[in-house]
């Protein structure tokens, strides 16, 4: 059977059982899973996984925490594009905005999974953010 592991980070605890219960879940489905934490994340100890789940929180784990987007990230976009900050957040607007109306449904569903609110129908700014955070991470971690 093909193992999945489950890795988090928790700062305050809820994370850690969010992971908690995603890994009761799995078990009692019949799936293998195992918990893990960054610090017994390598190469090796992962490399035996068919899948990894990774907790919401991953992100947090590499300190200082990141600091909103529009206190630093906007700033300097709107330095490099000679725009304004407003500017800014308007194109990664219209980004999201002209993404879900035109991209592939498959495709935003791998990207963003069950995480968007179905109020909303489409991520946040940060939102977006976050998930080209994970995955320029992934991409640096897995190459």
């Amino acid at each position: 059977m093909k193992k999945t592991a489950v890795i988090y980070w928790s700062g305050t605890g809820n994370t850690e059982a969010m992971a908690n219960a995603v890994l009761e879940g799995m078990k009692s489905a019949g799936a293998e899973a195992d918990l893990l934490t960054p610090d017994q994340v390598d190469p090796a100890a992962v490399s035996g996984y068919a899948a990894i789940a990774y907790g919401a929180a991953l992100l947090s784990a590499f300190p200082p925490p990141a600091p909103p987007a529009h206190g630093w990230l906007y700033p300097l976009l709107a330095q490099r594009a000679q725009c304004s900050e407003g500017a800014v957040e308007r194109r990664i607007r219209s980004a999201v905005e002209s993404t879900w109306l035109r991209g592939s449904l498959q495709s935003q569903s791998a990207l963003f999974g069950l995480s968007i609110s179905p109020e909303r129908g489409k991520p946040t700014n940060a939102e977006l953010l976050c998930r080209l955070a994970v995955c320029v991470c992934e991409r640096l971690y897995t190459s």
